[in-house]
């Protein structure tokens, strides 16, 4: 299938999250051409941000995406929660706290409390009485399920890695992976 041209935009989508592990450049092509079949395309400026973020570092480029996304569907929380987490990386705390009070405003699930605790963490740095709000929003991910994969390696908590609280959780967040695991052996 990779050796095929992709001719719609659910294809070029497709071929670029295969792609995006060894070639983030070309994946990011295939997610633009996606965009010239549909300008408005959430998945595609999604995944644009990503890479751009993600992978490239290309912090700005990739709030731009964000902001048209934020602006083609207002109440996608996936975007706002992105958006924030990018507005934080960047010191813009004022965005990045606006952001994630209106995803806990529109969502109280638990990848959205993950997320927005990844924004308090970041704000952190400069606003250490983020802290506590940043542990409590990952305790309730953790507790709900979400999360316990990622926290341990996630570098938008490094600010709060060396907490007695954050290391806890992380701590929790194995046990109940590996009895989640154990649960699921045949």
């Amino acid at each position: 299938g990779m050796r095929e041209q992709p001719t719609d935009e659910v294809a070029w989508i497709a071929r670029g999250l295969a792609r995006l592990a060894k070639d983030p450049e070309g994946a990011l092509v295939d997610f633009e051409e996606a965009l010239k079949l549909n300008a408005r395309s959430f998945a595609a400026l999604q995944n644009k941000a990503h890479v751009l973020a993600d992978r490239l570092d290309q912090l700005d480029e990739a709030l731009a995406i964000l902001d048209r996304l934020v602006e083609n569907y207002p109440d996608a929380v996936l975007a706002r929660l992105g958006r924030g987490i990018l507005y934080a990386r960047l010191g813009k705390h004022a965005e990045a706290l606006d952001d994630a009070k209106e995803c806990l405003d529109r969502d109280v699930g638990a990848s959205t409390f993950y997320h927005v605790a990844n924004i308090y963490a970041l704000t952190s740095r400069q606003a250490k009485e983020h802290e506590p709000k940043a542990l409590t929003l990952l305790a309730k991910a953790l507790q709900a399920g979400y999360g316990t994969d990622l926290v341990a390696r996630d570098p938008d908590f490094a600010p709060l890695r060396e907490h007695a609280e954050f290391q806890r959780l992380v701590t929790a967040a194995r046990t109940l992976g590996n009895a989640a695991n154990r649960k699921n052996e045949p």
